[in-house]
């Protein structure tokens, strides 16, 4: 049977944030159907029109999610009665984290009179860079590893038989989250100076022993 050795590699980066994500949510409520829909179109298209004031472009600005569903209420004879329909709207912007930057969109927004609920993340540009390091950081500290066991144990490592890794389905994100409810002209920008994001990733490596030295 062949011998085979099987190590984890580990990386580890720490990288500052340069990108701030900031989410925009807004809700409407109506009776009429239509109403709510001509309400949404108008808030939207505010919202839009401001941030494009802002300096931001069409291409800047993007619908996350978006749902409408109808309200009901209990009525007196213990049935459930429709009393309007509420609608659901996200828009999320990738913004340069530059504070003079992110003032001058956030203020605009807090001036439109759309009062969204504010959220806002950070990460950082060029993410393929950032992945690139912690997998090269990986394979190299479990081919490290598989060097010293093969050492310990007085044998050869043979050929590398297989890699396995998981890739990343998530945005790298620092730990640090503003948020603030139906944000509106009083809204005031704190100095922003997110959390270094610390990332890990593991890689696993399968070598060929060799006969003994």
């Amino acid at each position: 049977m062949e011998k085979q050795l099987t190590v984890k590699g580990l990386g580890r980066v720490k990288v500052t944030p340069n990108v701030a994500i900031v989410t925009l949510r807004v809700t409407t409520t109506q009776q009429e159907y239509e109403q709510l829909l001509s309400e949404v179109n108008q808030r939207m298209q505010r919202l839009e029109t401001v941030l494009l004031t802002a300096g931001l472009s069409k291409e800047d600005i993007k619908t996350t999610a978006f749902s409408i569903h109808p309200k009901e209420q209990m009525n007196q004879e213990n049935e459930w009665q429709l009393v309007g329909y509420e609608a659901y709207q996200e828009i999320t912007l990738h913004l340069t984290l530059e504070q003079a930057y992110l003032t001058t969109i956030l203020t605009a927004v807090a001036e439109s009179g759309v009062h969204p609920v504010l959220s806002v993340q950070f990460t950082v540009a060029q993410q393929e860079v950032v992945e690139q390091q912690l997998l090269l950081q990986a394979t190299e500290n479990g081919r490290r590893q598989a060097e010293l066991l093969a050492t310990a144990a007085n044998v050869q490592l043979g050929e590398l038989l297989q890699i396995e890794y998981t890739p990343r389905t998530t945005e790298f994100l620092s730990s640090t989250m503003l948020q603030s409810e139906k944000i509106s002209h009083h809204l005031t920008i704190p100095m922003l100076h997110p959390a270094d994001i610390i990332e890990e990733a593991a890689v696993t490596l399968i070598w060929q022993i060799e006969e003994e030295k």
